[in-house]
């Protein structure tokens, strides 16, 4: 049996847990409110879904904060469609 073969028989049966833990990390994210004070040490990036037409989409930042935990924090914001009008 090649290593091409061996490596789909192992990551095969890992694909369901991949798309949970996926799920989870998503869900912890944390609502923007005006006025909050925020722990951004590093932005590793931005997440937006794309659109066709310009309008308000939910925009999530992953950073660092200064202890180096990454975090993610959900606000509402013009999509990229808008910056092309």
């Amino acid at each position: 049996m090649d290593h091409h073969t061996r490596f789909i028989l192992f990551a095969l049966p890992l694909l369901p847990f991949a798309g949970l833990s996926y799920a989870d990390e998503r869900s912890e994210s944390e609502r923007y409110r005006y006025g909050d004070r925020l722990d951004i040490a590093h932005v590793l990036r931005i997440e937006q879904p794309a659109t066709a037409s310009c309008e308000v989409v939910d925009e999530t930042m992953v950073y660092l904060d200064s202890d180096g935990a990454e975090r993610r924090l959900t606000a509402r914001a013009l999509s990229q469609a808008c910056q092309h009008h």
